[in-house]
């Protein structure tokens, strides 16, 4: 399977702003990138199955990681669903928390364990470093 998407999690619809700025940021980048906002039109029978098939594509796993991350269903049965494909398929660095509120860092278990793209601080320095990492990990871009 080719794996060339950079999928963003995040809490909907508290994060949506900051997840709709970073979806533009990166494709302006060049990077393939989905979310739900994107990609789920309305109307669709399973969209687990869709958002399977998304996180089947992945190359990375962005989440944005604030107060209300792991208050949603859906984002807790992501990050299990993550943890679990990264471990089996040995994907390295294939989780990234970008940190945009003061949530704390041990907010759930593991998440302590990453580090952490600091957003909290700055919207603009986290994306520079991000993409600094993408490009390092060389996560493919459109040519």
């Amino acid at each position: 399977m080719n794996r060339d998407t950079v999928f963003i999690g995040h809490a909907n619809p508290e994060d949506n702003e900051f997840t709709l700025w970073l979806y533009a940021k990166l494709t302006n980048e060049g990077y393939k990138v989905i979310c739900d906002l994107t990609f789920l039109t309305g109307g669709e029978s399973d969209y687990w199955k869709d958002l399977d098939n998304a996180l089947n594509q992945a190359c990375k796993y962005i989440l944005v990681f604030s107060k209300d991350t792991f208050s949603k269903s859906g984002v807790l049965d992501e990050w299990e669903h993550v943890r679990s494909m990264a471990k089996r398929e040995g994907l390295k660095d294939f989780i990234m928390l970008l940190k945009v509120d003061d949530v704390p860092f041990d907010e759930r278990i593991g998440t302590n364990r990453m580090n952490h793209f600091r957003f909290d601080f700055s919207w603009a320095n986290g994306l520079k470093k991000l993409i600094y990492k993408l490009e390092s990990d060389s996560v493919p871009v459109a040519k």
